[in-house]
């Protein structure tokens, strides 16, 4: 009875292991309750994320970046004036060279 509580006790941690990895909690509980909770924790921990979670985790990750770039793409498309700046076409942008130069210009030198 010493051995049961604990064992019983490991086992349902590795049952929320494994559940949260994406394997079901039954699998990681019986496996630890048969085996010994050691042998499930080790097998929790090697085997990983299922292909299900991973499939998951992936589609989340695209549909977040689908998000972002449609912010990104509709900020581009808004008028600039209402943000109090415009962009510059790249090759107006500043550089400690053209400032130089046009300080230059504006001192008619």
């Amino acid at each position: 009875m010493e051995i049961v509580v604990p064992w019983i006790i490991f086992s349902v941690l590795v049952g929320l292991l494994t559940r949260s990895k994406g394997r079901g909690f039954a699998l990681g509980f019986f496996v630890s309750l048969l085996l010994s909770p050691l042998v499930g924790l080790i097998w929790a921990l090697v085997a990983g994320k299922s292909h299900a979670a991973r499939a998951a985790e992936l589609e989340a990750e695209e549909r977040m970046r689908r998000a972002v770039r449609a912010k990104l793409d509709a900020e581009e498309a808004a008028p600039a004036s209402g943000r109090g700046w415009e962009p510059r076409p790249r090759n107006e942008r500043p550089d400690a060279g053209n400032l130089r130069r046009q300080g230059e210009r504006d001192s008619g030198a």
